[in-house]
C-alpha cells in the first residue's frame, strides 16, 4: 500500500506544471455531470456548503501531495456542478405551457434569420392576450411568415401583430439536442410565427443596450450601400454581426465548403483584427524618434490593440462567440503589459476558467468545443514547433508553412467536434481553408480597419474595394468546392459519452507527463470504436405522432412525404444520409414484411383494424385497433414525448427509449419547468 502511495505521488508531482491546465477539465465535468442528471438536484444547501468546506479544508490542511490534489479536484468539481445548478436557477423565467393564437405584442431586441430564411425577431416585455403577466414569457422569438418586406422593423421598436406561439420543441429523439434546454438559457419562453401584418410603435424609453444594436444596424445598412451586392452582406456579417442582409446560396456555400466559421464573428476575427492592429501600432511606435516610445512600443501597441477589440466586440452585439473570442484576446494582450507569454496553455485554461463560470451551459455547445480545441491544439503544436526549431535559420517558404500548419491543425482539431455536432464531414475544407484564411488576414482584416478609420473622412471607398476584392474571392473558392461531386458526407450521430472521451483523450495524451501519456491513445481508440458500433434506432416516432422513421436495408424511411419537415431532418442528418425527406418515404412502401404503422389521415386510415402481435401501430386519427399489437396514440406521445426503439432479429422489441423519461424533472422539461421553479431560490440561497 505504501509503494502504491509513493508512486502516486511521484506521478501527481510529475504532472505538476500542468496542475492549473488540468483544473477547467475537472471543473467542466462538474458541469456535464449536472445537466446529465435525470431529475433537478434537490439536496440540501447545507449539504454542499458542507463538502466544499471539507474540501477546501482538506486541500490546506492535509500534507500529502496525492491527497490535497484530490480534495482540490474534488473541490473544482463541485464548484463546477454548483455553478451550473446557480446558473439554471438565475436564468428562469416563465415558459409558455400550451399552444397559444392570439396577440402579440413587445419590443424588439434581435433580429436575424431562421433557417427557412425568414426574418426572425426576438421581443422581450411581452403581451400576450389574457395571459397574465406572471405566466407570460420574458421572451419570445417570432418568425415573420409574410411576403411583405419588414423593413420597418428596427431594433427598440414595440411591434404588434397576431400569431401562433409554442412551448420550445423537445428533442425530437431520445439523445437529441434538446431546444428546450437551449432556450431555457436564453430566457426564450415561448417560439413561433405570424403570417398577419405587423404594426410598429415608437418606443417610449431607449436603453443603452438597444441604442448600440440600432446604431449597428444603421452602421450595417450605410456599410452594405456603399459595397456590390454579391459581398455587402457578407462583409455586414463580419463587421457588424448582421446577417440579414447574406444571400442564402452564399451560406450553403460556405457550410459546404467548411468556411462558414467565417460568418460568425469569433476568434479568427477578433484575432485578425488585434494582429493587425498590433503590429501596425508597433511598427509606427518603432519608428518614431522618441526613446520613451519606441522602449515601450510593445506595451503601447497591446493597450491600443485592446481598445480597438473592445471596440469591435461592441460593433459586433457582444454575442456569446465574440464574448469567448474577446477574452481570450484579452487575456493575451493583459499577458503582454505584464511581460508573460502571450500564448501559452495556461492563458487558454484560465480563458476556459473564467468562460465557463460565466455560462456555464456554454460547455454543450458545438462553438465552445471548437473554438478551445483548436486553440489548444494551435498552441501546444506551435509550441513543440517551435521548442525543436531552435537556432535554425528561417526559410523563405516558413510563413506559407506556417499557414498550411495552421489551417491543417485547426481543421484535423475540429473535424471531429463538428462531424458530432452537425453529422456531416467536409471532404475540401483543408483546401478551401488554405485558400481563403490568408485572404481573410492579408486583405480583409486590413481593408475593414482602413474602411472604419477613413469612414468619418468619406473616404472608405478605399478600405471597402480591398474588403470587396478579398471577399469575392472567398465566395469565389466557396461556391467551387461545394459544388464538386461529394464535396460533404454524413455521419452517424455518436452517443454522449464518444466525444467525451475523445477529448479526455486528446488532453491524457497531450498535458500528461510520463509514460501514462499512452492511455490517451487507447481512449482514442476507444471513442473512435464506439464511434463506428453506434446503432441507430430501428424505430423512431415524433412527438405527438406527427412522423415515424423506420431503418430499411436502403436507409430511413418515413411515412409521410411532407409534413414535419424539421424532425424528418434531423432524424436523417442523424442517421448520416444526406437525403429529402420525399426520397425518404419513397422507401415506405418497401418495408418487408411491413410491422410499423403510421395513421395520420383519417382519408386513408380504416375505422377499425385486426393487428399482429409483432406489429407497431402509431395512430393520431380516432380508429378502433382489436389485437395484441403495440399502440401509440396521440395522448400516449403526449406522456412520452419521441420514442426511439430497436428490434431483434426476429421482429422482437429489444430496447425503448422515451424523451421524456431522461429529464423527468429538470428546470427546463414540462415536468421540472412548472413544479421546481417555484422553489429555485433555494439553489440561489445555497451558493
Amino acid at each position: 500500500m505504501g509503494r502504491i502511495k509513493s508512486a502516486l505521488e511521484r506521478e501527481i508531482l510529475n504532472q505538476r506544471a500542468h496542475w492549473f491546465n488540468w483544473s477547467p477539465v475537472i471543473l467542466a465535468f462538474g458541469i456535464g455531470a449536472y445537466f446529465e442528471l435525470p431529475n433537478e438536484p434537490n439536496f440540501s444547501p447545507y449539504i454542499w456548503i458542507s463538502i466544499i468546506a471539507v474540501c477546501g479544508f482538506g486541500f490546506i490542511v492535509f500534507p500529502s501531495i496525492a491527497t490535497r490534489v484530490l480534495f482540490g479536484a474534488t473541490l473544482i468539481f463541485c464548484l463546477g456542478f454548483c455553478a451550473a445548478a446557480f446558473r439554471a436557477n438565475h436564468v428562469s423565467a416563465p415558459v409558455l405551457k400550451y399552444r397559444y393564437y392570439g396577440p402579440i405584442e413587445g419590443r424588439v431586441i434581435a433580429i436575424d434569420k431562421s433557417n427557412s430564411d425568414a426574418l426572425r425577431i426576438t421581443l422581450d416585455g411581452v403581451k400576450m392576450g389574457k395571459i397574465s403577466a406572471k405566466r407570460t414569457p420574458d421572451r419570445i422569438r417570432l418568425s415573420l411568415l409574410s411576403k411583405a418586406k419588414n423593413t420597418h422593423i428596427y431594433p427598440g421598436s414595440i411591434i404588434k401583430t397576431i400569431g401562433f406561439m409554442m412551448p420550445p420543441q423537445s428533442p425530437v429523439e431520445p439523445s437529441g439536442f434538446d431546444f428546450r434546454r437551449y432556450a431555457w438559457f436564453l430566457k426564450l419562453g415561448a417560439v413561433g410565427y405570424t403570417r398577419k401584418p405587423v404594426g410598429v410603435l415608437e418606443p417610449t424609453r431607449q436603453s443603452l443596450d438597444l441604442a448600440l444594436f440600432k446604431y449597428r444596424m444603421k452602421f450595417s445598412r450605410q456599410l452594405q450601400k456603399n459595397m456590390p451586392d454579391r459581398t455587402a452582406g457578407f462583409a455586414a456579417a463580419i463587421m457588424t454581426g448582421d446577417r440579414l442582409a447574406i444571400e442564402r446560396n452564399h451560406v450553403i456555400a460556405l457550410r459546404q465548403s467548411n468556411l462558414a466559421h467565417l460568418l460568425a464573428i469569433s476568434g479568427l476575427h477578433m484575432g485578425l483584427l488585434v494582429g493587425v492592429i498590433f503590429g501596425a501600432l508597433r511598427w509606427i511606435l518603432m519608428s518614431a524618434p522618441l526613446f520613451l516610445l519606441q522602449s515601450n512600443a510593445k506595451k503601447i501597441a497591446a493597450i491600443g490593440a485592446l481598445i480597438f477589440a473592445f471596440i469591435y466586440f461592441g460593433l459586433s452585439g457582444f454575442n456569446i462567440a465574440t464574448q469567448r473570442a474577446f477574452l481570450m484576446v484579452s487575456l493575451m494582450l493583459c499577458a503582454i503589459l505584464f511581460d508573460r507569454r502571450a500564448l501559452s496553455l495556461r492563458a487558454v485554461a484560465l480563458a476556459a476558467w473564467l468562460i465557463l463560470i460565466y455560462r456555464p451551459e456554454s460547455l454543450l455547445s458545438a462553438g465552445f468545443q471548437m473554438s478551445f480545441a483548436a486553440t489548444f491544439a494551435l498552441v501546444s503544436s506551435f509550441r513543440w514547433i517551435n521548442n525543436h526549431r531552435q537556432g535554425r535559420r528561417k526559410r523563405w517558404f516558413s510563413p506559407i508553412l506556417t499557414v498550411v500548419l495552421t489551417s491543417l491543425i485547426a481543421g484535423l482539431a475540429t473535424a471531429p467536434i463538428a462531424a458530432a455536432h452537425f453529422n456531416q464531414i467536409v471532404h475540401f475544407g483543408l483546401l478551401a481553408n488554405i485558400l481563403s484564411v490568408p485572404v481573410m488576414g492579408t486583405l480583409v482584416a486590413p481593408g475593414a480597419i482602413l474602411a472604419v478609420s477613413l469612414m468619418p473622412f468619406g473616404g472608405e471607398g478605399i478600405g471597402l474595394w480591398v474588403v470587396d476584392f478579398g471577399l469575392d474571392w472567398i465566395l469565389t473558392v466557396a461556391s467551387f468546392f461545394s459544388g464538386q461531386q461529394n464535396a460533404i458526407s454524413g455521419v452517424v450521430m455518436p452517443k454522449t459519452w464518444v466525444l467525451s472521451l475523445a477529448m479526455v483523450a486528446v488532453l491524457q495524451f497531450s498535458l500528461w507527463q510520463g509514460q501514462l501519456r499512452i492511455l490517451g491513445l487507447f481512449g482514442i481508440c476507444a471513442a473512435g470504436i464506439g464511434w463506428y458500433q453506434t446503432q441507430r434506432p430501428d424505430i423512431l416516432i415524433a412527438d405527438r405522432g406527427s412522423l415515424v422513421g423506420v431503418i430499411t436495408p436502403e436507409g430511413r424511411a418515413l411515412s409521410k412525404p411532407k409534413g414535419a419537415g424539421f424532425v424528418a431532418r434531423i432524424w436523417l442528418e442523424n442517421d448520416g444520409e444526406k437525403t429529402s425527406q420525399s426520397s425518404a418515404h419513397s422507401h415506405w412502401a418497401i418495408q418487408k414484411p411491413p410491422l410499423v404503422f403510421h395513421h395520420w389521415s383519417k382519408r386513408n386510415s380504416p375505422r377499425k383494424i385486426h393487428c399482429k402481435s409483432n406489429e407497431i401501430h402509431v395512430s393520431i386519427v380516432p380508429q378502433e385497433i382489436i389485437g395484441d399489437c403495440v399502440i401509440y396514440r396521440e395522448k400516449d406521445l403526449d406522456r412520452t414525448g419521441a420514442i426511439a426503439i430497436w428490434r431483434g432479429q426476429n421482429g422482437e422489441i429489444k430496447k425503448i427509449d422515451v424523451t421524456l423519461s431522461r429529464q423527468k424533472t429538470r428546470l427546463w422539461s414540462p415536468l421540472g419547468g412548472s413544479r421546481l421553479i417555484a422553489r429555485a431560490l433555494y439553489s440561489i440561497g445555497a451558493y
